[in-house]
């Protein structure tokens, strides 16, 4: 009777240990670590830059959070650095940037995914291959074909830089986003007497527009984030994008608490619009990937 008793406990637990509700706790166990360990460097950066600026390297834990609000860092940021005009240079790239990526993107991804032309496949593959080649391989290339163009040293060939990496994935994810869309309503458009255009324009993109919020959202947050190009071609104090002219202005003075305590504002500031972004297309952006993925 032990032995028995003992079994069936064993099978009892194992069974529990498998169950639904158990698998459900573990994956949410799991995705508030991941979500802890993500969220975590951005909290400590936005809670260091309320921390008063005389003992923001102080290692006492009890300053660890700030025990009131002293926005001295960001007023320090703002006044003695020209924030506002790299971020104006960041938004001025990133919408342009935005703008040429789905302007290419809307007809190509419809050409491939709707249309039969050869060379079809092979382009389909270049788009994937192109994500392959990491980025600091392209940068010297890049550099000398733009000198080359006197585009250097110019917002113009930053832009066309920045919408070579976020062409590829804004078609990509608006090929998966034309495949969910029926058939049926471009084959009523073309009965109509509608040419190819006129389908695209007036069926195709007014449905498409979670999708084209999804991939316009990514070009703007991919072009504003953006340091390595920015970098290497811009060249004018005046000309920085946001993370360049942070960097610039942090880098070329001593690393005292005053500019650890700047450089945590500076950050917050610059991340901002991406963060605020990202939280009022969220529904799109969500909307744009699932029905990409789902068919039917």
């Amino acid at each position: 009777m032990s032995a028995l008793t003992t079994k069936e406990t064993t099978s009892s637990t194992v069974s529990w240990l498998r169950s639904p509700q158990v698998k459900a706790m573990w994956l949410t166990l799991i995705a508030m670590l991941a979500i802890l360990v993500i969220t975590f460097p951005f909290v400590w950066i936005l809670l260091s830059s309320l921390r008063s600026v005389e003992n923001f390297l102080s290692l006492d834990l009890r300053d660890a959070l700030p025990r009131s609000l002293d926005f001295t860092s960001y007023r320090l940021a703002l006044q003695r650095s020209d924030l506002f005009l790299w971020m104006g240079n960041s938004l001025f790239v990133a919408v342009l940037t935005t703008c040429l990526s789905l302007l290419v993107s809307a007809p190509a991804a419809f050409a491939l995914t709707r249309l039969r032309f050869r060379g079809k496949d092979a382009a389909s593959i270049i788009l994937v291959l192109s994500y392959a080649v990491p980025s600091i391989m392209l940068a010297i290339p890049l550099l000398v074909l733009l000198v080359k163009m006197r585009l250097n040293n110019s917002f113009i060939g930053l832009i066309l830089v920045h919408a070579t990496f976020t062409i590829p994935f804004t078609s990509w994810i608006l090929q998966d986003f034309y495949r969910s869309i029926p058939t049926d309503l471009e084959e009523a458009g073309y009965i109509d007497g509608a040419s190819l255009v006129r389908v695209l324009w007036h069926i195709i993109l007014p449905l498409s527009i979670p999708g084209l919020l999804a991939a316009g959202a990514y070009s703007f947050i991919l072009s504003w984030n953006e340091f390595l190009f920015a970098l290497i071609l811009l060249n004018s104090y005046d000309s920085f994008t946001a993370p360049v002219g942070v960097h610039a202005y942090f880098t070329a003075r001593g690393a005292d608490e005053s500019m650890w305590a700047q450089l945590m504002a500076a950050s917050v500031i610059v991340s901002l619009p991406s963060v605020l972004l990202f939280a009022y297309f969220q529904r799109y952006l969500i909307a744009g990937f699932l029905k990409g993925a789902v068919k039917g």
